[in-house]
């Protein structure tokens, strides 16, 4: 392989561009959802075919369209990842869409071997990123290595089988000095970028470099300000104070993770499924209880070990379709023991209103909350009306509201269920955690990596013979990658 991925997500794409119909929103995301499932186990044919049928039900969706190319991308069909480009072209209408599809369109080239077209829709990428003041800067440096991997293998030569393993491709000793640039540039945006990095070691073994003293390197440093930023971190008394100590008969295990996320909010609703469903049988830890016993157990358990920090809020979702939550608490508006007694009181009963208390949710959270969760305890979807959960979580998204899934539904008991589950973590910048039983908790959401790579120069495919004899290029920089990898405090 010539590419190597750089994980980032680097554009958050909405999941639904104005949809026709409900009904082809949910179909849509049911073949995308079966499509990451698909490109995740490595079935790549299956992955393209999902993705076509996401794009059937919704063929402006950006994000669908660059799956599909992705997954053409791994199943080296790039004469189909270019089709699906062009014949979706017109959907990349905003300057930064159309520089999206630049940047994809010419790894297509890339990858195909294609590399005088790909070299020059690179080219056109970049004038448009001036053009339009892209400050992504792990995309531009993305941009500036691809353009120099195709400065140095754009060339006038042809393929020989001159090596006796496989062909390679003599490289001109004029490549070098066209493509170093390029990919200090590239390194400049983004230090870490590990691709960049490869590429410069490979060229290096050809430089004379200018370090004549030790001061030469100092000169060079790269600086990044405000790089690899931490997020939001609470104070380090991680429990509240003052609160009994409880037996917990049902607690699973591996419950850490989901503490270690939720501390990092000022606030967290807890959202409690307590419809007729949640009376359904469970084991834990080789004790049998049911979903209900289950979640309120690690809603007591997470009330007493969340940062003092924290406000913790909770409603219910149950009873009837029209009736008023049974349990309905801002964040941080009562003690926790306050909280914890309301929520030993709650019963299961009844059906799953889930979308009517979804909607209104962002009214429980305070105005001065800078970041805010939904814990959402279910096993199941909205039994009452009608509405599109994903929609919903997308508007909660769009208010500062990340949602995280306990889910007593398993992935393999309904793939239309959870692809809903999915697309409510995804478009929210949450997680789904799966209650298995025995085994506790497990994340299942699945990671869509969009087509943004950094290429690699082939190495194994380079007969530089006629360069190690002949040419060395006077580097501008010192040739020690190490000097490049210094980030700011």
């Amino acid at each position: 392989m010539i590419v190597k991925k750089i994980f980032i997500l680097l554009i958050i794409l909405p999941v639904f561009y104005n949809p026709a119909d409900q009904f082809d929103n949910e179909k849509a995301y049911f073949y995308f959802y079966k499509g990451k499932t698909a490109i995740n186990e490595g079935r790549y044919k299956s992955a393209i075919h999902h993705f076509s049928q996401a794009i059937k039900y919704e063929p402006s969706n950006i994000r669908y369209i660059l799956a599909k190319a992705q997954a053409c991308f791994e199943a080296s069909e790039f004469d189909k990842a270019m089709k699906t480009l062009e014949n979706h072209k017109s959907n990349f209408s905003s300057p930064e869409d159309r520089f999206t599809f630049g940047f994809v369109k010419g790894l297509a080239f890339a990858l195909n071997g294609q590399h005088d077209k790909a070299l020059l829709v690179f080219e056109q990428t970049e004038k448009l990123a001036h053009q339009i003041s892209i400050s992504d800067s792990t995309m531009l440096s993305h941009l500036y290595n691809n353009l120099g991997c195709e400065k140095f293998l754009n060339q006038p030569i042809d393929w020989n089988q001159k090596m006796e393993d496989k062909p390679h491709l003599s490289i001109s000793p004029h490549a070098f000095p066209k493509a170093w640039p390029y990919f200090i540039e590239a390194l400049k945006f983004d230090p870490h970028n590990e691709a960049v990095l490869q590429n410069i070691a490979f060229i290096q073994k050809y430089c004379e470099c200018k370090i004549e003293k030790q001061q030469a390197a100092l000169d060079h440093t790269i600086i990044i300000d405000n790089l690899d930023k931490p997020g939001k971190v609470k104070s380090e008394n991680s429990t509240a104070p003052n609160l009994p100590h409880f037996v917990y008969q049902y607690l699973p295990n591996k419950i850490e993770t989901i503490i270690n996320t939720l501390n990092h909010f000022d606030e967290v609703l807890y959202v409690m499924d307590i419809s007729a469903s949640m009376e359904e049988e469970i084991e834990i830890k080789n004790k049998k209880g049911t979903r209900f016993q289950v979640m309120v157990d690690l809603a007591k358990y997470l009330t007493t070990q969340l940062s003092a920090d924290a406000r913790i809020g909770a409603i219910s979702v149950g009873s009837g379709c029209d009736t008023l939550p049974e349990l309905s608490v801002e964040p941080g508006s009562i003690s926790r023991l306050g909280l914890l007694n309301q929520i030993t009181g709650l019963h299961p009963n009844g059906l799953t209103p889930l979308n009517k208390i979804l909607e209104t949710s962002n009214l429980l959270f305070s105005d001065s909350a800078e970041q805010k969760a939904i814990l959402l305890f279910t096993d199941g979807l909205n039994s009452c009306g009608e509405g599109n959960t994903c929609e919903i979580a997308n508007d909660l998204s769009l208010q500062g509201i990340q949602i995280y899934i306990l889910s007593f539904l398993l992935e393999t008991e309904s793939e239309e269920e959870y692809s809903v589950f999915d697309c409510i973590a995804t478009i929210s910048d949450g997680d789904i955690y799966e209650i298995e039983g025995q085994n506790g908790i497990e994340k299942k959401t699945l990671d869509y990596d969009p087509p943004f790579y950094s290429l690699l120069i082939p190495q194994d495919k380079i007969d530089t013979s006629f360069c190690l004899s002949t040419f060395r290029l006077k580097c501008d920089y010192p040739c020690f990658p190490e000097v490049y990898r210094i980030v700011a405090d």
